[in-house]
């Protein structure tokens, strides 16, 4: 594997050796300029895969003795975007370490995560003081979407120990708020706004029956069992932030078409898309890629 320094100094040398020799000792604005490129090169890493996971690799080498044998790999690379989170000043960047027996998978995975602040790379290569890590079991994982389910969804009746009560659409009809408003509901009645400005009813399934979040593919809609969704979501604007504490260090919030991230001590925040929240969840609960 290349190290750091190769993917540094490599364009650097590039770009210096196809220099005309006169221009480097006429103009050392020449000189600069390749040196400049070469800091841009190095910048660069942040969007490149096999130096994000040498740099996650080389933190399990030094913090994680208890791994001799592992794979490890970016979670969401390419969808959509290299930029896994979109807002703020932090970035996200979430890795699946699964663990090996023999060169065999186990069902031993966890998520580690690498908040990076700005500035963690530069022309001179990582600047490690500026990164940290925690690594997740699929507890820890799941705890949060319960958490971020239960305060983005009308439904009154909470997610507990991974289940999640299942709810059907009533049908086809469309309400409309002032309807909402006037008319009285059956009390286990659940309204779920959608882009045309009206609202789905949502009701509680005939057999009261619950499903295990390690079952379902999570949406921008909320949890769904083949394709269909059974516990909606709310359909916020841009402007609109629901927040709630996850840990000591972490609060978690919805705002638009993400997950959010609020970390305390850094006063940070990252948007973390649905389709690479879903990866992580398939990743951990050992689904396959849907």
């Amino acid at each position: 594997m290349k190290t750091i320094f190769n993917y540094l100094l490599t364009p650097l040398f590039i770009l210096i050796i196809l220099l005309p020799k006169n221009a480097v000792s006429q103009d050392n604005d020449a000189l600069w300029g390749a040196l400049a490129v070469g800091a841009a090169a190095a910048i660069a890493i942040e969007d490149n895969k096999e130096m994000l996971e040498a740099v996650a690799s080389n933190y399990i080498f030094a913090n994680h003795p208890e791994y001799d044998e592992f794979r490890l790999s970016t979670i969401g690379w390419g969808d959509g975007s290299k930029r896994i989170s979109d807002k703020g000043m932090m970035r996200l960047y979430p890795f699946a370490v699964t663990e090996l027996k023999n060169n065999i998978e186990t069902k031993n995975r966890k998520l580690l995560l690498l908040f990076a602040s700005p500035g963690w790379v530069n022309e001179y290569g990582v600047d490690y003081t500026k990164l940290s890590w925690e690594m997740w079991t699929d507890e820890e994982w799941n705890k949060l979407l319960c958490i971020f389910s239960n305060f983005n969804s009308p439904i009154n009746m909470p997610i507990e120990s991974n289940l999640v009560p299942v709810f059907k659409k009533a049908g086809s009809r469309e309400y409309s708020s002032n309807e909402i408003n006037t008319f009285e509901f059956d009390l286990e009645s659940y309204f779920i706004s959608n882009s045309k400005g009206s609202f789905y009813e949502y009701k509680r399934d005939e057999n009261n029956s619950n499903e295990s979040i390690q079952n379902l593919k999570f949406t921008k809609d909320g949890w769904k069992l083949k394709n269909k969704v059974i516990y909606p979501f709310y359909n916020l604007k841009g402007d609109d932030y629901l927040v709630t504490d996850y840990s000591e260090s972490l609060r978690v919030f919805s705002n638009e078409d993400a997950l959010g991230l609020f970390l305390i001590k850094e006063q940070a925040q990252m948007l973390v898309r649905f389709s690479i929240i879903n990866k992580i969840h398939q990743f951990l609960n050992n689904q396959e890629q849907q």
